[in-house]
């Protein structure tokens, strides 16, 4: 930390700690730094006490201590996924084209069809996908609260100066709606309700 500071940096960025999924898991690396279970430290990178304790000597050196945070999508083997799978945007019905879309069988609720995450090309028209993700149904007012309630225990525990949302953009209801459809696009909504007027980020925010 001391060679941190004398070098200029102010603040800590931390990327990379929580739990990588393993389901469709890319690259050789052990995944996708955003594509992850849950917000919370990955017990292989130490205990929470070993992280809010970096965070205090850091402080005291005048450094911010700032965690990256995922709230558009999780890992495939999200711990959501197991206890609110309607959470995310889906299907209760195989689709036609079930390419752009993630089986699962909850053991209590049958079976579902969730989309991945992604987002349409403004220039081609056309829809691309991050296969190691499901995308969050932020229509939804219980999604919304799920991860703002993630986001503020987060910051509790340890204690955080500050986040950077990951693709924040995206979470916007202009992107939302492009996204997923929506009267906007002339096609019909994959999302399960309409879309609440405040943007998500405001109610984050507040």
């Amino acid at each position: 930390l001391d060679a941190l500071r004398s070098l200029g940096f102010n603040a800590l960025r931390m990327m990379g700690v929580f739990p990588i999924g393993s389901k469709n898991a890319k690259g050789t690396a052990g995944g996708s730094p955003y594509s992850i279970m849950a917000h919370d430290i990955d017990p292989v990178h130490g205990a929470r006490a070993d992280a809010t304790r970096t965070f205090e000597l850091a402080r005291k050196r005048g450094m911010l201590s700032i965690f990256e945070v995922v709230p558009n999508h999780t890992a495939c083997d999200s711990i959501l996924l197991k206890t609110a799978p309607d959470f995310f945007v889906h299907t209760r019905q195989k689709p036609a084209d079930p390419s752009g879309y993630f089986y699962y069988e909850h053991p209590k609720y049958g079976e579902y069809w969730i989309r991945y995450g992604g987002y349409r090309d403004l220039g081609s028209g056309r829809r691309e996908f991050w296969t190691d993700t499901l995308q969050l149904d932020f229509s939804r007012p219980e999604t919304r609260q799920y991860v703002i309630s993630e986001i503020c225990d987060l910051i509790r525990n340890y204690s955080l100066d500050g986040i950077r949302v990951d693709s924040a953009y995206q979470l916007l209801n202009e992107y939302l709606s492009q996204n997923w459809g929506g009267t906007a696009q002339g096609q019909k909504s994959e999302l399960s309700f309409e879309l609440p007027a405040r943007e998500f980020l405001a109610e984050l925010v507040a």
